[in-house]
């Protein structure tokens, strides 16, 4: 059994399962050959839609639905969004190292009432049916986001709305981005310095409690179509 210390709170991490609490971090280390099942219970039926991050610094880990990894989202960086079901109070992913080396990170639940939009659920690109991620591409002179547009939010067991209106004229996009970029302190590279960077731009609410520059951009985006911000530095 492993003990691992987040925000003042000491955790507990058995062999191959570790609990999170919706909108916490919590700190994760994945064995060599180990499948570590990650569960949230607990969850109110408020909450319509559940995403998990994982993050290392440099080492790919492999997230899925299933112990046996079907359409497994393998990446340093990986999330999966769950759609939640009436009455439906806990859920469970699944960690494992792409390279049955061990592999140590952060990752963090963060909950979705109806209300708020759904992050890439008009995903027309990516492999994932619903893709709540950010590709980031960079060369020396601009980094290039990409991600699969969201749709409006909906209640659980409803339909799912369409993710553009068609008018007479043109197809309305639904949803506007606003998108941050937050510095990290300048040559530091760390581990630490790059989690801390991630639980403060983690959600909507806790940007707004830790700003950075201000927005970048504001754009809509089509579904069927991933969404491309280029950031010129």
């Amino acid at each position: 059994m492993l003990l691992v210390a987040q925000s003042g709170e000491v955790r507990t991490q058995t062999e191959n399962q570790v609990v999170f609490q919706l909108g916490s971090f919590q700190n994760v280390s994945v064995s060599h050959n180990e499948t570590v099942q990650a569960t949230v219970s607990g969850i109110p039926d408020t909450v319509a839609f559940v995403t998990l991050q994982f993050h290392t610094q440099h080492r790919s880990t492999a997230l899925s639905f299933t112990r046996v990894p079907g359409a497994a989202l393998s990446a340093p960086d990986t999330g999966l969004l769950s759609t939640l079901t009436p009455g439906q109070t806990s859920l469970s992913l699944f960690l494992t190292t792409p390279d049955r080396d061990p592999v140590a990170g952060t990752g963090v639940t963060l909950p979705y009432t109806s209300a708020d939009p759904v992050p890439g659920a008009c995903n027309g690109v990516f492999g994932l049916g619903t893709d709540p991620n950010l590709y980031l591409t960079y060369n020396l002179y601009e980094t290039t986001l990409r991600f699969a547009p969201a749709s409006v939010g909906y209640a659980r067991g409803a339909t799912p709305p369409p993710c553009n209106v068609s008018t007479e004229t043109a197809v309305r996009r639904r949803l506007l981005y606003d998108v941050y970029r937050y510095l990290l302190p300048a040559g530091d590279l760390s581990e630490g310095s790059l989690f801390g960077g991630l639980q403060k731009v983690a959600s909507a609410q806790s940007l707004g409690a830790n700003p950075g520059p201000g927005a970048d951009s504001s754009l809509g985006a089509d579904s069927g179509l991933g969404a491309d911000v280029r950031l010129v530095r």
